[in-house]
């Protein structure tokens, strides 16, 4: 008997902890009940590029060069996200802009 298909509409490409644990645990859940979880990964423009141009308008210039010296940080935190992503297969199926 083939497996069930459930497609999981989720915004975890995003390097958050929390969103990716929570991705992680569904998938295995419903793995465990026998079935075939896709991961359909949201994405927004404003978060995936937050540093477009036109993006200065909305911040502000303060902000903006704030959020990119920030961004800096977090190198590190994208680093360990992709690599948890790869190494447990929550990469999409397909993503929604």
């Amino acid at each position: 008997m083939q497996k069930k298909r459930v497609g999981v509409i989720t915004f975890h490409n995003y390097d958050n902890y929390g969103a990716i644990l929570q991705s992680y645990a569904l998938q295995k859940k419903l793995q465990e009940i026998g079935t075939q979880p896709e991961i359909i990964d949201y994405r927004c423009d404003y978060i995936s590029n937050p540093f477009r141009l036109v993006n200065l308008k909305k911040k502000g210039l303060f902000n903006y060069i704030y959020g990119a010296i920030g961004h800096i940080c977090y190198i590190p935190r994208r680093f360990k996200c992709n690599k948890f992503r790869r190494a447990y297969a929550l990469q999409p199926a397909c993503h929604s802009g």
